[in-house]
């Protein structure tokens, strides 16, 4: 569930489609988060994520970006999530 969500919502395409065939998804690497330690996403709202959406109705769902993708004309937006296991406390980003 979550893996299919994050490719979702991080693309190298200039179109809404998503990436272009054979465009290999590229996420940053954690350590250069602005927001280190990630956060908890509530599921009923990443479903509720689609694309076309506006930025502020990304923000409104997610939050602002974990990493520095810059102000205007940005595309992408990532952000570390972390999902709990069915082992309790442990999850993973």
């Amino acid at each position: 569930l979550g893996i299919g969500l994050l490719a979702a919502c991080r693309s190298h395409a200039p179109v809404a489609d998503g990436p272009a065939e054979g465009t290999a998804v590229h996420f940053p690497e954690a350590s250069k988060a602005s927001l280190k330690e990630g956060i908890y996403p509530d599921v009923a709202d990443l479903r509720r994520f689609a694309p076309g959406m506006s930025k502020r109705q990304l923000y409104t769902l997610l939050g602002t970006p974990h990493f520095n993708e810059g102000m205007w004309g940005v595309r992408e937006w990532n952000y570390l999530f972390n999902f709990r296991t069915a082992q309790g406390a442990e999850y993973f980003t």
